[in-house]
């Protein structure tokens, strides 16, 4: 073989150990909150626990209109969809289910989701005892709010680790980011229109408001069926509405 072959081959074999390294490096990268041991980062262990029963949390309350278990709802598409305004009688408008829809909504995230914020910080604490650690922690009232932006998990946790020496963690909140708060108070204009015995130009709030979706389905017994979608986040509200109902449907 020629020196300029072998210098080619000598070159190409440089580059894939270069892509090979920069590829490993982006798949492992360096240390980060998620990586870091137990004792040096315990609101990340506490978040890791957390999220994925969370989110599924959220997806179930918001498809169901607001509540785990409805008690009042439409059955669409395998949900249970509150009714967050109903009327029985025709040619009337409907009266409001829920005067205080988002902290109904934390309220019901927060039963849904506190055993387990109880259970993850049980392991927490029992994985820092297996470290040699002794934990002395303090847990206080928990709560969920859902503020612009986000939603947080206050847990109102700290906790304390002695070995060689002292370290002192105060973990007051874990926080996802979260557009569920606009979804909500656009439930809430939609349950005003509703109410007066008018409906919303759906098109033109698209237009003015993205990127949220609203879409509006006719079902059956002159139910309305409202679904909200943030078009970034892929997060979804829903709920039924019955008002204005005609005899023979059309409502």
């Amino acid at each position: 073989m020629s020196k300029k072959g072998q210098v080619t081959i000598f070159v190409i074999i440089g580059m894939i150990i270069v892509v090979g390294g920069l590829a490993i490096y982006m798949l492992i990268g360096s240390p980060t909150s998620s990586t870091l041991e137990v004792d040096e980062n315990p609101r990340s262990f506490i978040q890791n626990c957390v999220e994925d029963d969370f989110w599924e949390l959220i997806d179930n309350v918001s498809l169901n209109g607001g509540s785990r278990s409805p008690e009042f709802y439409h059955p669409y598409y395998g949900n249970n969809v509150e009714f967050l305004c109903y009327t029985d009688e025709f040619y009337k408008s409907c009266s409001p289910r829920q005067l205080f829809l988002r902290s109904h909504i934390e309220e019901e995230l927060l039963l849904g989701i506190d055993d387990k914020v109880e259970s993850c910080l049980d392991n927490l604490e029992s994985s820092l005892r297996e470290k040699g650690y002794v934990v002395s922690s303090e847990r206080n009232s928990r709560a969920v709010t859902i503020i612009p932006e986000r939603m947080t998990l206050k847990t109102n946790y700290s906790i304390s680790l002695k070995k060689e020496e002292g370290k002192t963690f105060d973990i007051d909140e874990i926080v996802f980011s979260s557009n569920i708060y606009t979804l909500i108070s656009i439930a809430k204009q939609l349950v005003y229109w509703e109410r007066i015995g008018s409906e919303m130009d759906t098109m033109l709030f698209m237009q003015a408001n993205y990127p949220v979706t609203v879409h509006k389905y006719r079902d059956s017994d002159d139910v309305k069926v409202y679904i909200l979608k943030d078009e970034i986040t892929s997060e979804k509200f829903q709920f039924a509405i019955r008002s204005m109902a005609y005899p023979g449907g059309g409502a």
